[in-house]
């Protein structure tokens, strides 16, 4: 498919945001969901695939994922919403949301912007006890000093992640794809749908 535009995210029902761990995925979503919503058409449903998808609730299960069944049964019914926007996804359920995208973003941001914002969210997250992944709590000890760390992580995965984005962005297949290389890009998007929204131009 070619390469997404502006005008396309615009026109869109349904909207995935991928890109490495700490590049903004669930910011960015509600940011796009509230400037698409207007009085006269609300703004589309945000789905955070860690929280909604993932893993199970911690008071059930600490930091315990969910079955391949389970988050599939859990993503079929999420994505039967006429409207929404995605944060990430997922290998187990990709098959089931990839074909149902109209557009994907991917945040395809510098490796100093996404480690220092990760680093930023885990050492909060760590300090005040708020919750992620469904419930769950980051500590020190988890962040830093595991090999299951969100960090190995994103030192295993940024590679990758750019490589993933430069062939979306180039592939005759699949969901048509904006690469958007620096936050400031995502403001500009961001601009852009709130005019068109208004009826405005810029």
């Amino acid at each position: 498919m070619a390469q997404a535009s502006f005008a396309d995210v615009s026109r869109a029902k349904h909207i995935a945001i991928a890109g490495v761990t700490g590049a903004g995925k669930t910011t960015a979503a509600r940011s796009l969901a509230a400037a698409m919503g207007t009085a006269a058409c609300p703004p589309p449903r945000i789905i955070d695939y860690d929280e909604d998808i993932l893993w199970e609730p911690a008071a059930r299960a600490p930091w315990t994922l969910r079955t391949k069944e389970q988050q599939r049964a859990r993503a079929s019914e999420l994505i039967a919403a006429p409207h929404w926007v995605m944060a990430s996804m997922g290998s187990a359920t990709r098959d089931l949301i990839e074909p149902q995208l109209d557009v994907l973003i991917y945040l395809d941001y510098p490796a100093h912007i996404t480690l220092t914002r990760l680093l930023r969210r885990t050492i909060a997250r760590a300090l005040t006890g708020a919750t992620c992944c469904n419930g769950n709590r980051e500590t020190i000890r988890k962040s830093f000093l595991s090999t299951e760390s969100i960090l190995v992580w994103w030192c295993r995965t940024f590679r990758s992640r750019h490589r993933s984005a430069l062939e979306r962005e180039q592939s005759c297949t699949g969901p048509p794809t904006l690469r958007l290389r620096h936050p400031r890009e995502l403001n500009h998007l961001l601009k852009h749908i709130r005019a068109a929204q208004s009826g405005t131009h810029l």
